[in-house]
């Protein structure tokens, strides 16, 4: 299982754990699953959260808004163990929970 710890101007805003195979919309509309504050550069419906093959991805999905990772903008990222970006004035941070650590098993 993953968990979502946001943070909004450094102070724990929220913590969601993230359920395998289900998506997460997170923006100032209320109907979503993540709903954010209304707060400047922030959409109705901002970001979406989803698993593909496995990997949390966070996608951009407003037109004008922004998704920092490292420091640089992006429409899209890989969200691995730890990981950590920015919705400004939001900050995510995702992290794994449990015994289910992803192993690499070399080819045979």
């Amino acid at each position: 299982m993953a968990k979502l710890v946001i943070r909004l101007h450094g102070k724990k805003f929220m913590t969601v754990d993230l359920v395998e195979g289900k998506q997460y919309f997170a923006g100032r509309d209320q109907n979503c699953e993540i709903p954010l504050n209304n707060q400047k550069g922030i959409s109705r419906s901002h970001l979406k959260i989803f698993q593909k093959n496995e990997i949390w991805i966070a996608e951009l999905v407003s037109r004008y808004g922004s998704l920092i990772f490292e420091g640089e903008s992006a429409e899209s990222i890989q969200l691995e163990k730890d990981a950590v970006f920015q919705v400004p004035p939001y900050e995510f941070s995702l992290s794994r929970v449990g015994n289910n650590p992803r192993r690499y098993r070399p080819p045979k």
